[in-house]
């Protein structure tokens, strides 16, 4: 089968005008320098800044969780009570926000959905009910709502 390949290649090539053949051949030429430079030269030589900028990523990344590791695996002591669906209604009340619903599960869940346009006052919430009441926040889905607000569904598991 090569062989046939071949024989109907030379035949090809010999049929050709001495014009069409060089012409042919810098069109191989070329097409055999573009390859080279587009799949070959280039990737090699763009490997090495992307290396250099991945490396001065991952060292700058490896700097910030050092730094932060301490803080995260330090202990935590919670200030205030332990998380219940009173403390969370309290805690959104500082806050000025109105939980649309509460629903509490009988796996030790509490679900919560509030709708709002303070998107500061719902991660403020969020932040407070973990660091100072030791909630912890199983699932949360929070999308943009229509007029600039957010409807945020969240799902707490309660400590018994």
């Amino acid at each position: 089968m090569f062989d046939t390949v071949q024989t109907s290649l030379v035949n090809l090539w010999r049929d050709r005008e001495p014009r069409e053949q060089v012409l042919l051949a810098v069109m191989g030429v070329l097409l055999g320098l573009f390859v080279l430079w587009q799949f070959i030269l280039t990737p090699i030589s763009n490997a090495r800044s992307d290396a250099q900028s991945a490396l001065i990523t991952a060292e700058r990344d490896y700097v910030a969780v050092a730094r932060a590791l301490p803080q995260l695996s330090a202990p935590t002591t919670l200030s205030g009570p332990q998380f219940t669906q009173a403390v969370f209604i309290d805690a959104a009340r500082k806050r000025g926000l109105k939980p649309s619903r509460i629903q509490p599960d009988g796996n030790n869940n509490l679900s919560v959905w509030i709708d709002t346009k303070d998107t500061l006052a719902l991660y403020g919430l969020l932040n407070d009910i973990i660091t100072q009441n030791g909630a912890i926040l199983a699932r949360a889905s929070i999308t943009a709502g229509a007029n600039q607000s957010l409807n945020a569904q969240l799902t707490f598991t309660l400590t018994p």
